[in-house]
């Protein structure tokens, strides 16, 4: 026995050393070309067997001057079946070994480089009809791709699928033997990308905004909320969209205050700790995938605020509250700008009733329990539909505290991606001062105040906006549309909610500079990238809403908003000849297509005005004028003017006069202005006239 056991000990000490010799430990492995990139997610492959690196001319001379392939992996920092792809098939030896020997390798961060992710995405749905992360992706030096597939792949074939080695082989082969074929796959690609920029419609009329809501009401999942797809994702600007809608009826508004009530009271919504996750895999919201986004959290807590305001109820400012706390207290960075994502294995958000009883006690974790759909299988909680037992809010608020309190002792934390991206962080302040707007509270305005300065001192190069930003290594080298249309839209809303004319100079000034990097000339419409930009083929337009709202839609909407508030017809024809380039897809991908719907309804209509001119009072028409903002007006501009400093007010509404000293608004549409209504109780019976209602 003592004999067998020393020989079994030996023959796995010799494999051990083998392995050691071959694919040694993080800690003592040789760092690949990773080591040095500043992207967090790029990093954590720094040990990976595979000899990656990060996509950009280095890569694509060298796969031309080695005639190789390439082989391009693309994922992010809180994807988990990426981490399980490296684990399980890029540490794979034969993997690894065929990857390094017959292709270049090349790891991209889709949140570092969304114009190649996009690129890719539109090359897998042209190809195989759909796409998802980790991405693979098998190119030409010039990175023209020619085959690839979007999901977690094996190291060899399973459950009848292809692994990535079969994958691999086969690509090496068409790459080795058919170089006519690759030729005229490029003429082809390029082809059928021109037609994703500058589709042709038929000969039928564009649908009316009447017709498009009605196909979208097709897609209403009216038992559960949100719309009738799996994996199911909020689809906030398809809401946003027919809250809006001057076509909406009240079935519609009462179909979309129901899905936000349903997806907050679902699991999708973290009840411990705040803040929402990426998507829900089932119909009712049950399934969450255990991912958490900034750019998720600040669409929803945008959209939860501007529910408040036409149904007034406290409910769903309270969900925009917690949200937007769990956002500051997780992924503020101090100074300014905000964290791009947290990473869990998902057992950081998951509870049994043993748990909750365990922490809270037996009366109060069984009544917890009960409220949060808890059973003896780990899951992440959800409200009840109809629990036996009442529970006050303040008792769950600080059952909520203590568990939070717990989790945050005992678990280990999830993982914080320490990059910061233009749009993102944008995208979160402007959805901080509209939660200032409802409650009042300036802990929400100064951080939304503070992001502007840092997009504009420490994410700003040479007068270009950078995409990234790495805490202690500075920005990355790109910049897209997204981040000019955020950045945008923020400084316009500031300017909105603070009147400080400084803040229009800053969106006039980002304007002008992103009509020069990104405007279509020839067609109208916007790129997504700069002409300098590393992207094979073509520059894409991206009119379609995905992790941000379409970038085309939003700054063809600040073109609109810009020309409203200052007057100039640039604005306006820029914003007309867009909104002509976002009609071409109208009617495709509807549900994606909230964005670019209500933008291009907001450009065919005439631009509206609200102005509040003020009285003797300053206090009061500060408050007057806040309920102005509140009030939810869609496609109107606000803004308020001083009689004794018209200078602070955009141009056009400058000389516009209080009447009888009394606070006066003005109505206008293409600033040709009603007769003005004044004092306090005439323009409070106004607002209630002009505000939607959902009741």
């Amino acid at each position: 026995m003592e004999k067998t056991t020393r020989h079994v000990f030996r023959l796995s000490a010799a494999l051990a050393l083998c392995a050691l010799m071959l694919f040694p430990p993080a800690s003592v492995a040789k760092e690949n070309h990773l080591a040095k990139a500043k992207s967090p997610y790029l990093r954590l492959y720094k040990d990976s067997p595979v000899e990656w690196r990060e996509w950009g001319p280095e890569a694509l001379n060298l796969a031309k001057k080695l005639d190789k392939p390439l082989f391009i992996s693309i994922g992010y920092f809180s994807c988990h079946y990426c981490r399980l792809m490296a684990q399980e098939t890029f540490s794979n030896p034969e993997a690894a070994r065929l990857i390094n020997d017959k292709f270049i390798p090349v790891m991209v961060d889709r949140q570092e480089r969304p114009g190649l992710d996009l690129f890719y995405q539109a090359y897998l749905r042209m190809t195989v009809g759909k796409s998802g992360w980790p991405m693979t992706i098998f190119a030409q030096p010039d990175g023209a791709p020619y085959s690839g597939a979007g999901s977690f792949i094996s190291a060899r074939q399973r459950d009848g699928s292809p692994g990535l080695v079969e994958l691999a082989t086969e690509a090496l082969r068409i790459y080795v033997e058919e170089p006519d074929r690759l030729t005229q796959n490029s003429i082809i690609l390029k082809e059928a990308y021109a037609s994703v920029n500058s589709p042709k419609r038929s000969g039928e009329p564009e649908p009316s905004t009447e017709e498009t809501m009605e196909s979208l009401r097709k897609l209403y999942d009216r038992t559960n909320g949100g719309f009738a797809e799996t994996p199911k994702f909020p689809n906030e600007p398809a809401l946003l969209f027919i809250m809006e809608n001057h076509a909406a009826v009240s079935d519609d508004l009462a179909f979309a205050q129901m899905s936000l009530e349903w997806m907050a009271q679902g699991a999708v919504r973290d009840h411990i700790n705040g803040g929402f996750f990426r998507y829900a895999s089932d119909d009712s919201w049950a399934n969450p995938w255990l991912e958490k986004i900034l750019s998720r959290n600040a669409m929803m807590s945008a959209l939860y605020t501007k529910m408040y305001s036409p149904t007034a109820d406290r409910f769903f400012l309270d969900v925009a509250v917690e949200t937007a706390n769990w956002v500051l207290g997780d992924l503020y960075r101090p100074g300014g700008g905000f964290w791009a994502s947290q990473y869990s294995d998902g057992s950081f958000y998951l509870w049994t009733k043993g748990d909750a009883i365990k922490i809270l006690g037996p009366s109060l974790g069984a009544l917890f329990a009960e409220h949060m759909n808890l059973s003896d299988k780990k899951t992440a909680p959800a409200v009840a539909d109809a629990p036996k037992s009442a529970m006050s809010v303040e008792t769950m608020i600080s059952a909520k505290e203590i568990l939070r309190a717990e989790t945050l002792k005992k678990r280990p934390a999830p993982a914080l991606e320490k990059m910061a991206l233009s749009s993102w962080s944008a995208l979160m302040a402007e959805s901080l001062v509209h939660v200032y707007e409802a409650t009042g509270n300036e802990k929400y305005l100064t951080p939304a105040l503070r992001t502007m300065d840092f997009i504009r001192n420490s994410m700003t190069v040479k007068n270009v906006l950078r995409h990234s930003y790495y805490e202690g290594l500075g920005t990355g080298e790109e910049s897209f549309l997204e981040d000019y249309a955020c950045a945008i839209s923020l400084a316009l809303t500031l300017f909105e909610a603070t009147q400080d004319s400084a803040h229009l100079a800053v969106a006039e000034d980002m304007a002008k500079q992103a009509r020069k990097l990104f405007t279509d000339n020839g067609r109208g419409g916007f790129f997504f990238t700069t002409p300098w930009a590393h992207t094979p083929l073509v520059r894409l337009k991206i009119r379609f809403d995905g992790s941000t709202p379409s970038p085309s839609a939003m700054m063809t909407r600040n073109m609109a908003r810009l020309y409203a508030l200052t007057g100039n017809m640039e604005y306006g024809d820029i914003a007309k000849r867009a909104a002509a380039d976002l009609k071409l897809v109208v009617g495709s991908s509807i549900v994606n297509m909230g964005t670019a719907l209500g933008t291009a309804d907001m450009v065919d209509r005439e631009a509206k005005q609200l102005i509040l001119v003020g009285g003797a009072d300053g206090a009061v028409v500060s408050q007057l004028y806040r309920e102005l903002r509140n009030a939810f007006i869609p496609g109107a501009v606000t803004s308020f003017v001083l009689p004794d400093k018209p200078e602070t007010a955009p141009e056009p509404f400058r000389d516009l006069k209080p009447e009888g000293g009394e606070p006066t608004l003005y109505i206008c549409e293409d600033f040709e202005c009603e007769e003005p209504v004044a004092g306090h109780k005439a323009i409070r019976e106004a607002l209630e006239k002009l505000a939607v209602r959902i009741r």
